[in-house]
């Protein structure tokens, strides 16, 4: 029978990926930090639940409170580091249960949830997953559980932080085999996820018609000065302009099978490369501006 407490806990853990998966979509810093408060409350009450299975009381001495999770994690960490035979909890959590991130990330709670912080955007999108796939570890050793949500949510992120990554690596890879044109395909696709990324942060819908997405894109930088701290005017028109150039090959190589020479293909890839790092370095602005 599942206990109200371990109940409340899953409850807090779906609204955690519930924030996440909004956040993801709207990059509204209000999503991040409600994630990050329910996951500590989900961490909380999911550890206390196993203390409680393991017979381990959970009340501080002299009835002045309940655990929180500092102590609930320093109780887990002296059965880890006990002698084999006196262990309760499984010895696989020490290889896998991210003790120091579960500590910080409270701690980060406490000064959200207490004082009205809004931390960093990059530090919690770095330490939230980590802390999740330990939470996902930690319920399948000690409860046998999965929680389809949850393993959902964290293949997802692992396929979308990568994705760019990937496909600039497979890039390089083809280019440097000399396969000109599927190189020039595949670094397209990291050209037109980064301007989606610029735009979900302006509060657009991810576009998927590439005409709709250009036509938005080029009215942020024209008319409402996208990039004016990175680029002047005149450098921001040549910006456009590329893409323009970059996007006709791209169609004329997709749909109108048009073979190239391989001399102004690699350099159509190269001017695909430098408007990527253009569009990133600016992106990287808009984005510590937006936090």
């Amino acid at each position: 029978m599942t206990s109200f407490m371990f109940k409340s806990g899953i409850e807090s853990l779906e609204q955690t990926i519930n924030h996440l998966q909004i956040y993801n979509r709207t990059k509204e810093p209000k999503h991040l930090r409600f994630g990050l408060i329910h996951l500590d409350g989900a961490i909380e009450l999911i550890l206390k639940e196993s203390l409680k299975n393991k017979g381990i009381h959970f009340l501080r001495g002299k009835g002045t409170g309940w655990y929180g999770v500092f102590e609930c994690l320093w109780e887990i960490r002296e059965d880890i580091s006990r002698k084999e035979h006196k262990k309760t909890f499984p010895k696989e959590l020490s290889d896998i249960l991210y003790l120091n991130e579960m500590e910080l990330l409270h701690e980060l709670r406490n000064s959200a949830q207490h004082l009205g912080v809004y931390h960093s955007e990059d530090q919690l999108q770095e330490l939230i997953p980590k802390v999740l796939q330990a939470l996902q570890a930690y319920l399948k050793l000690v409860f046998n559980r999965n929680i389809k949500e949850l393993d959902e949510y964290l293949v997802n992120i692992h396929k979308e932080k990568e994705a760019m990554e990937l496909y600039l690596e497979a890039a390089e890879s083809s280019f440097n085999q000399g396969n000109i044109t599927m190189a020039f395909l595949q670094k397209y696709i990291v050209l037109e996820n980064l301007i989606n990324e610029t735009l979900v942060i302006l509060g657009y819908e991810r576009v998927r018609n590439i005409f709709r997405m250009y036509s938005f894109f080029k009215k942020e930088i024209l008319e409402n000065k996208l990039f004016a701290e990175s680029y002047s005017e005149k450098e921001k028109k040549v910006m456009l302009k590329n893409f323009e150039h970059i996007r006709d090959i791209r169609n004329q190589l997709v749909h109108a099978m048009k073979p190239f020479d391989e001399e102004s293909l690699i350099r159509d890839y190269k001017i695909l490369t430098e408007l990527i790092q253009q569009i990133m370095d600016g992106y990287k602005v808009l984005k510590e501006k937006n936090k």
